[in-house]
């Protein structure tokens, strides 16, 4: 009786991880077509609760913690994978591959998946992560110890023009983990906190000096003008890949004039692995937040995304 029992339990338990299984199926055809409020809605009604296997197609796996809190985990996981910022991960992954003995910054990290496919790339010495939320830093430390990575290094403050303490906005909304918090008032953000205010090249000339930057990320709601500004030296020096996100396509014309000569910058579609390079008449995508700046050839870049794709189709 007890093996008959043994093997009902098995059978049951089986059942009831494909019932979840189809359960989660259901749920995530239908998520992509929801807006910001259904969205919120859908999370209280699904929670998404400890450690959870980030399987973006063509990228290294990845661990990492969600209290039903976390936007980047949760859009992930109910898109299988492919409905947050797709192609600017590709497209770092592919820059990863291209690095050779430096450092990677990643400014406005918020939990830090960018800062995670960085830290597992062997050529990647350290990972500076930047973020002016003490949560955002606390949780990424904990994904890096999930995957094993010793290489993350947070550092609490806003990247800014002149160093000094500055004013941040943000907005606490039933646990999760602020996304949109910056120095760069917006009208959801309905609270504010203080933050020491750095400048990115005094900080890599204090703590990294004979370090090379050789790819950045920067997220920074609205500030990327004063990021760059504080960056300037380490851009002329280095000439690292920026991934930089501008939320309004109009300000992507002052972006573009912060860099040296030689640097072009390139709008990322987001819904299929695609690049252009933004000339005059010729705009960017739509819908696009995400641009690159790089000193890289046009064809090359096209190539390190067309090899991250290829990955992605392989069994």
């Amino acid at each position: 009786m007890r093996k008959v029992a043994r093997f009902m339990g098995r059978r049951l338990r089986g059942v009831a991880r494909r019932v979840r299984t189809l359960a989660a199926g259901r749920h995530k055809s239908r998520y992509s077509a929801l807006g910001t409020q259904e969205k919120k809605e859908f999370w209280k009604q699904h929670p998404l609760l400890g450690v959870v296997p980030i399987e973006v197609p063509g990228l290294p796996c990845l661990r990492m913690h969600c209290d039903n809190d976390d936007s980047v985990v949760k859009d992930l996981f109910w898109t299988d994978f492919r409905g947050w910022e797709r192609t600017s991960l590709m497209l770092w992954n592919g820059l990863l591959g291209e690095l050779d003995a430096c450092i990677v910054l990643d400014v406005g990290a918020y939990t830090g998946i960018y800062s995670l496919y960085a830290a597992l790339c062997p050529a990647v010495k350290k990972v500076v992560a930047f973020d002016i939320q003490q949560r955002c830093l606390t949780r990424l430390s904990l994904n890096g110890s999930l995957n094993n990575l010793d290489n993350i290094e947070g550092v609490l403050a806003a990247c800014v023009g002149e160093p000094g303490r500055v004013k941040f906005h943000y907005y606490e909304e039933e646990g999760i983990i602020s996304s949109v918090a910056g120095v760069v008032p917006k009208k959801m953000n309905n609270l504010t906190a203080e933050s020491d205010g750095i400048v990115l090249d005094a900080y890599l000339q204090q703590n990294l000096s004979q370090a090379s930057v050789g790819l950045v990320k920067i997220d920074v709601e609205g500030a990327e003008q004063a990021t760059l500004r504080g960056l300037a030296e380490t851009i002329r020096r280095d000439s690292p890949d920026l991934l930089v996100e501008i939320n309004k396509c109009e300000e992507v014309g002052a972006v573009q004039c912060l860099f040296p000569a030689g640097y072009s910058c390139y709008s990322i579609n987001e819904r299929r692995p695609e690049l252009r390079r933004i000339q005059q008449h010729v705009q960017p995508f739509a819908d696009a937040r995400n641009y690159l700046f790089s000193m890289r050839p046009e064809k090359e870049l096209s190539s390190l995304l067309s090899s991250t794709t290829k990955l992605e189709r392989l069994p």
